[in-house]
């Protein structure tokens, strides 16, 4: 897990520290009042962008160091780099995915009356 974070950069941080808001407003929404449901959906989307910072900063660094070699290892840096970029995105994932629906919940119990 520590080699996640590690390959994922310091955007993994910010990432991470929104998730875990985005979390607790959607708990929050869920059992407590629906007050927090906003708060919750715009949180929700500073996490994915911050996601998305992530993996576009590793793309461009993969690139930049790409760019530095040869042909033989290019191949295989730039597949290692590309994969450890997408870490930041896949924790927002991770995170917003359970969040998202936590925060849903209320309306699913509206709607079932």
């Amino acid at each position: 897990m520590s080699d996640f974070f590690r390959d994922g950069g310091l955007v993994m941080f910010p990432t991470l520290a929104l998730g875990f808001l985005v979390a607790a407003s959607a708990a929050l929404t869920a059992f407590r009042s629906i007050r927090y449901g906003p708060l919750a959906a715009v949180l929700a989307g500073v996490t994915l962008a911050s996601g998305l910072l992530g993996t576009a900063l590793g793309v461009i660094n993969t690139f930049r160091f790409v760019a530095r070699l040869g042909e033989g290892e290019a191949l295989k840096v730039a597949a290692t780099g590309l994969a450890e970029s997408t870490n930041n995105l896949v924790l927002a994932l991770v995170i917003l995915i359970p969040s998202g629906l936590l925060a849903a919940w209320p309306a699913l119990q509206a709607a079932r009356g």
